[in-house]
């Protein structure tokens, strides 16, 4: 229409605009966006290691490796219900202004650390043989959940965000790799037919090992009344020793932690609870496994190479158990009842030219 603009191109149109919005807010909507003051994250780095060849082809390693990372982002309710006067039907009458639900501000007011021990040997092919083989020893910490995809990581209390520092998600106390590359080309008679069937295969296994991923036990209900379900469970006895309720020992499938060292918060007097247990405080079963490829490349012409290959993943079937059930209260908790992947098979052919 005559005098449209960029900020009004409608202006002029016979009959208005076309498209309005005859929406409105709906009371407790929630909101979501950056800080003012949001600034970039940052990391150091930390290294330090010594590294010395033991005898001719194999060297060995020592090293300290760190990062201290700050700034990282987090989205704070900043309309979050107070406590006073606090029942499970009046979360939304709680917050500063009822008009609105959460007021999510991603600020950049978060830390994460990672200190670790590690050990390498190093082989060059030597003898038919190539390895690495790395042992890493390492804690990482962060200030609230921060392992996922999102700013929001489900914050007990966010009057009291220190209650959730802990061990991060992919925290590994112990971890093993050890690849390698055998070459058996060890007949070395006269016999042509012997020499091509016997040599020129090469074998790879690659071994995992590691500690299991931590968990968090939760407390299957609101005890803190601020309309959120993810306040973590009550400790009152030690959940590493002695035996469920049931009578199996700690430590089974059945029972992998000690459920009766765990209670279900619930509000005292009507006063708000948080759960006493920490953020990540539990490791599920470790994890190991044996990968394994055997392959032989044959020259078809001088550059056409066909190669013949067949992988085993978790070739002897180990079995590797998932975390526990850790709601409290629930019919299977501290009981595992899952695994991860059985062994997989595969065959391949790869033609290069």
């Amino acid at each position: 229409g005559a005098g449209a603009t960029l900020s009004n191109p409608y202006r002029g149109l016979p009959g208005g605009d076309p498209f309005p919005y005859h929406g409105q807010f709906v009371n407790g909507g929630s909101i979501f966006g950056a800080s003012p003051n949001f600034a970039w994250p940052y990391t150091y780095q930390l290294n330090f290691s010594v590294q010395r060849e033991v005898v001719q082809n194999l060297s060995v390693m020592a090293a300290y490796v760190g990062s201290l990372s700050h700034n990282l982002p987090f989205a704070i309710d900043l309309n979050y219900p107070t406590f006073a006067g606090a029942t499970s039907n009046n979360v939304q009458a709680r917050r500063p202004n009822a008009a609105f639900g959460p007021v999510l501000s991603m600020q950049s007011n978060q830390t994460a650390s990672y200190h670790a021990l590690q050990l390498s040997a190093t082989q060059r092919m030597s003898h038919h043989l190539m390895f690495n083989a790395f042992y890493i020893y390492s804690k990482t910490l962060s200030s609230v959940q921060l392992d996922n995809n999102t700013t929001q990581g489900g914050v007990q209390n966010f009057a009291n965000i220190a209650e959730d520092r802990g061990r991060s998600d992919i925290d590994m106390r112990h971890q093993v790799v050890v690849s390698m590359i055998w070459q058996p080309d060890y007949y070395t008679g006269g016999n042509q037919v012997l020499r091509n069937v016997l040599n020129g295969w090469s074998i790879s296994p690659i071994l995992k090992v590691h500690s299991g991923f931590p968990f968090t036990v939760a407390n299957g209900a609101d005890a803190n009344l601020d309309g959120n379900n993810n306040d973590r469970a009550q400790l009152i006895g030690d959940p590493f020793s002695g035996a469920c309720p049931n009578g199996t020992p700690v430590g089974s499938t059945q029972c992998w932690i000690n459920t009766a060292a765990f209670a279900r918060n619930v509000p005292v007097n009507g006063n708000p609870v948080d759960g006493n247990s920490p953020r990540n405080f539990f490791n599920q079963p470790g994890y190991k496994d044996l990968d394994l490829a055997i392959f032989r490349t044959f020259k078809i012409r001088e550059s056409v190479n066909l190669q013949v290959r067949g992988e085993a993943m978790n070739v002897f079937n180990m079995i590797n158990l998932n975390a526990p059930n850790a709601t409290v209260g629930t019919a299977n908790f501290g009981t595992i009842t899952s695994a991860q992947a059985t062994r997989q098979l595969q065959l391949g052919l790869r033609a290069t030219f």
